[in-house]
């Protein structure tokens, strides 16, 4: 779906549009070709200080590709709380919540894949491990609790044990 290009956005400075439109306005209208060809202008000089006096658009690339298993989630969510909204029927609403449950499921789980997948491809070899352990000086308890969270999903006790001593220990 391709947005319309518009001539002006929440930040258009309005008063330099008035400025530019105060300078250029000379038109004569004595005759009907006048009159056309004046009207031409007056659109021509309305668009020309539009664009000046409203800065481009920044336009954000995406930098991560969510899965199209979440995007439809979270399309039938946004469809769900629609619905709700209008009715107010308590199936609305457990079909709402039961959406938002299983989005916030599927994305758990896609987060906990992708801080697998990451921690299995580092490798002491090409020191790419030593990175994010050169980023525990800044903020080792954030990270520690988010390695420890980890840790018990995954690993027995004695483990856990066993990698945190070693992690806090560096």
């Amino acid at each position: 779906m391709t947005k319309t290009p518009k001539l002006h956005t929440a930040k258009t400075n309005w008063q330099e549009y008035r400025n530019i439109l105060d300078v250029r306005i000379n038109i004569s209208l004595k005759t009907p070709e006048e009159i056309e060809e004046g009207m031409e202008k007056l659109i021509m000089i309305f668009q020309k200080a539009a664009r000046q006096a409203t800065p481009p658009p920044n336009i954000q690339k995406r930098t991560k590709d969510i899965p199209f298993e979440i995007k439809k989630l979270i399309i039938e969510k946004r469809k769900a709380r629609k619905k709700w909204q209008c009715s107010h029927s308590p199936k609305d609403k457990t079909l709402f919540n039961q959406l938002t449950n299983r989005l916030k499921k599927t994305l758990k789980e896609a987060q906990n894949t992708s801080f697998y997948e990451y921690v299995s491809s580092l490798n002491r070899y090409d020191n790419s491990i030593w990175r994010p352990i050169k980023n525990l000086q800044t903020h080792p308890k954030k990270i520690l609790q988010s390695i420890n969270k980890h840790l018990h999903q995954d690993l027995g006790h004695e483990t856990i044990k066993r990698k945190l001593i070693c992690l806090q220990n560096i």
